[in-house]
C-alpha cells in the first residue's frame, strides 16, 4: 500500500514538473515575443550590460560582438533594454535637463534657510516653530529625488542590470518620501488653519465651478489633493506595473506608457496672443534695465522666449508672454537660472501693499520707497513657475538643435515654432529605420524635457532658497517689513513652494495629468501700479525705479 502511495505521488510530481517546465518555456516564449515586438515597434536601440557582458539590442534583435544571441541571455537583454528605454524616455519622477549635483546643493541651502526662518519668527508666530522646522519644505522627498536622478543618469550611462536594480529601488524610496512629506504638509496645514480663518477658508472650503463649468482655482491649496491623487495613480499604474513588467509579467506592460517617444503635448486652446511690435521692442530694453539693476545676475544678450500658455503671465499687465532667462551665482558659486517677464514690467505703489499706518508702511515711507515690483515669476506669486522655467529651457535646447540645421536664426524663440520643429524632427527620425542610438537618445531628451517640463528644477529650488535668505536678512535688519511674511498664513500658503517642490507643474510627475494652477487673475485699479512702458508718461525714470528694486532685493534678484 505504501509503495503504491509513493508510486502514485511520484507520478504526480513528474506530471507537475513536466507541466511546470512546459509553462516556463511557454512563458519564456511569450515574453521573448512581446519584448522583441515592442522594442522593434518603438524603435529602441540600446546597449546593455548583463553580469559585465555587453549586448546590443537593436529594434528587438540582440547581438553580442555582432553575432545574434538566443535563449535566456536574449530575453534578459531585451527586458533590460526595455527598462533602460523606459528610464530614458518616460521616467517616473524624471528630471531630464536638471543637474542632480546642483539640485543636491540647492536642497541643502533650502534646509539651512528653513532653520533660519524658524529662528527669526516673530513672537506671534513662535508657536509654529516646530511645524516650520519639520514641514515647511519637503526636504526628505527632495533629497531622495536628487538621488533618484543620479541613479537614473548612472543607469542611462552604464545600462547594467546592477544599476537598473539600484534605480528601481531608489524610485520606490522617492515615491514613499513624496507621499510621507505631502501627508505631513497636509497635516500641518490643517493644524495652522484651525488658528487662522483666512488660511482655513483657502485650504478647506470648496469652491463653486467657474461659469464655463471648469474647476475653480481655490486659493493656494487646490493642488494638494491633486498631488496626492497624482502620486497614488503614478505609483499604482506606472511604478508598480513597470516593476512587474521588467520582471517578465508582460500582462501589465504597456509600451505606449513605458517606452514610446511621445509626440509633444498639444498646446492649450487658450494660448496667449502674439507679441505686438512695441512688446518686441520693449523686451530687450527691460533685459538691459534688469542687467543694470542686478549686478550679480546676467540678463543681457540672451534670446527672448514666447510661451504659448504660460503659468506666470500676469493678467494684470495683459499682452503676450515674453520671458528672458538670467543666470545667477549662488553663495556657493553654483550657477542657476532666473526668469523674468519682459513683455512689460509692473510696479505697485507701496501704499497698496503696505498701509501707511502699518509698521512696514511707516518704515518704507521713512526710507522714501514708492514702488515694489509685481514680480510674477516668483514661486509665491506663481506656483507654476517650475513649468515655465522647464518649458523655456526645453525651448532653448530645441532651438540649439534647430540652429544646427539652419533654422531658428531669430533672437525670438516662439513655443509654437519650437513645438512644430520638434513634431517634424520626431516624424523624420521615426521614419528612418537606420537612425543611430545618439539621434534617438537626443530626440528622447528633447521630447522628455518639453513634455515633463523637467529642466532646471535645481533653479526652482535655488530661487526658493534665495527668497528665504532674503526674508531672513530683512527679519534681522528691518523686522517690521517682514512681520506679515513670517506669519503662518504666508509661510504655509505662499512661501512654502509646495506646488513646484512636489513637481505639481510636471504632467508626467503628476501621474499623467497636470494639476491646474493658472496665472493669477487678480486686478488692481490702474492708479495702483506703474508699467515700465509708462515711465516717461508718469514722470518716473528708470533710475528711481531701480533704486526701489535694489532696496527690496539688495544686489541680486532674491525674490525671482
Amino acid at each position: 500500500m505504501a509503495r503504491l502511495l509513493y508510486a502514485g505521488l511520484g507520478v504526480v510530481i513528474v506530471v507537475a514538473t513536466v507541466a511546470g517546465v512546459y509553462w516556463y518555456y511557454q512563458n519564456q516564449e511569450a515574453q521573448a515575443q512581446f519584448f522583441s515586438e515592442a522594442l522593434h515597434t518603438y524603435a529602441v536601440v540600446e546597449t546593455v550590460s548583463l553580469g559585465g557582458s555587453k549586448y546590443e539590442v537593436i529594434r528587438g534583435e540582440v547581438l553580442q560582438n555582432g553575432a545574434p544571441v538566443a535563449g535566456g541571455k536574449e530575453l534578459k537583454a531585451m527586458r533590460l533594454a526595455y527598462a533602460l528605454a523606459s528610464a530614458r524616455r518616460l521616467p517616473a519622477l524624471g528630471l531630464e535637463g536638471t543637474d542632480p549635483i546642483s539640485l543636491a546643493d540647492a536642497i541643502e541651502a533650502l534646509a539651512k534657510v528653513k532653520d533660519e526662518i524658524a529662528g527669526v519668527l516673530p513672537e506671534a508666530s513662535k508657536q509654529y516653530e516646530s511645524e516650520v522646522r519639520e514641514s515647511l519644505y519637503p526636504l526628505n522627498f527632495l533629497r531622495e529625488l536628487a538621488a533618484l536622478e543620479r541613479a537614473r543618469q548612472e543607469f542611462l550611462v552604464g545600462g547594467s542590470d546592477a544599476s537598473a536594480k539600484i534605480y528601481e529601488q531608489q524610485l520606490s524610496v522617492a515615491v514613499a518620501a513624496y507621499k510621507k512629506d505631502l501627508a505631513a504638509y497636509k497635516m500641518v496645514v490643517a493644524v495652522v488653519a484651525k488658528d487662522n480663518e483666512n488660511l482655513a477658508r483657502q485650504a478647506l472650503s470648496p469652491s463653486a465651478p467657474n461659469p464655463d463649468g471648469s474647476p475653480a482655482q481655490n486659493g493656494w491649496f487646490t493642488g494638494v489633493d491633486g498631488l496626492e491623487q497624482g502620486i497614488t495613480k503614478m505609483e499604482e499604474f506606472v511604478v508598480l506595473s513597470r516593476e512587474s513588467c521588467f520582471a517578465g509579467d508582460v500582462r501589465v506592460c504597456d509600451p505606449e506608457r513605458d517606452i514610446a517617444l511621445l509626440p509633444p503635448f498639444e498646446l492649450s486652446a487658450s494660448a496667449t496672443p502674439s507679441p505686438s511690435t512695441s512688446e518686441l521692442a520693449r523686451a530687450p530694453q527691460i533685459q538691459t534695465f534688469l542687467q543694470k539693476v542686478f549686478s550679480d545676475t546676467s540678463f543681457g544678450g540672451g534670446p527672448i522666449f514666447e510661451l504659448a500658455d504660460a503659468s506666470c503671465a500676469p493678467a494684470l499687465i495683459g499682452g503676450s508672454s515674453l520671458f528672458a532667462l538670467g543666470e545667477k551665482v549662488s553663495p556657493g558659486s553654483a550657477k542657476y537660472q532666473v526668469l523674468a517677464y519682459v513683455s512689460d514690467m509692473a510696479f505697485l505703489s507701496v501704499n497698496e501693499v503696505f498701509p501707511a499706518n502699518s509698521k512696514a508702511g511707516a518704515y518704507l515711507k521713512e526710507q522714501d520707497i514708492s514702488y515694489t515690483p509685481l514680480w510674477k515669476t516668483a514661486h509665491y506669486a506663481c506656483p507654476g513657475v517650475g513649468g515655465d522655467i522647464g518649458t523655456i529651457l526645453a525651448l532653448e535646447a530645441i532651438a540649439t538643435a534647430a540652429k544646427e540645421s539652419g533654422e531658428f536664426a531669430s533672437s525670438l524663440i516662439r513655443e509654437e515654432d519650437a513645438r512644430a520643429y520638434l513634431v517634424a524632427l520626431r516624424d523624420s527620425i521615426l521614419q528612418d529605420k537606420n537612425a543611430s542610438p545618439d539621434i534617438l537618445n537626443r530626440l528622447a531628451s528633447l521630447l522628455l524635457m518639453y513634455n515633463a517640463k523637467s529642466a532646471g528644477f535645481d533653479s526652482v529650488v535655488w530661487q526658493i532658497a534665495s527668497v528665504g535668505e532674503r526674508t531672513v536678512e530683512r527679519a534681522r535688519a528691518a523686522p517690521a517689513l517682514v512681520e506679515g511674511t513670517l506669519s503662518p498664513v504666508f509661510l504655509f500658503s505662499l512661501d512654502s513652494g509646495f506646488f513646484p517642490l512636489f513637481l505639481g507643474h510636471s504632467p508626467l510627475a503628476a501621474g499623467g495629468q497636470a494639476i491646474p494652477q493658472g496665472p493669477d487673475s487678480a486686478s488692481l485699479p490702474a492708479s495702483s501700479y506703474l508699467l515700465f512702458s509708462q515711465l516717461p508718461l508718469r514722470g518716473e525714470t528708470e533710475e528711481s525705479i531701480a533704486s526701489d528694486l535694489q532696496f527690496f532685493f539688495g544686489e541680486g534678484v532674491a525674490v525671482q
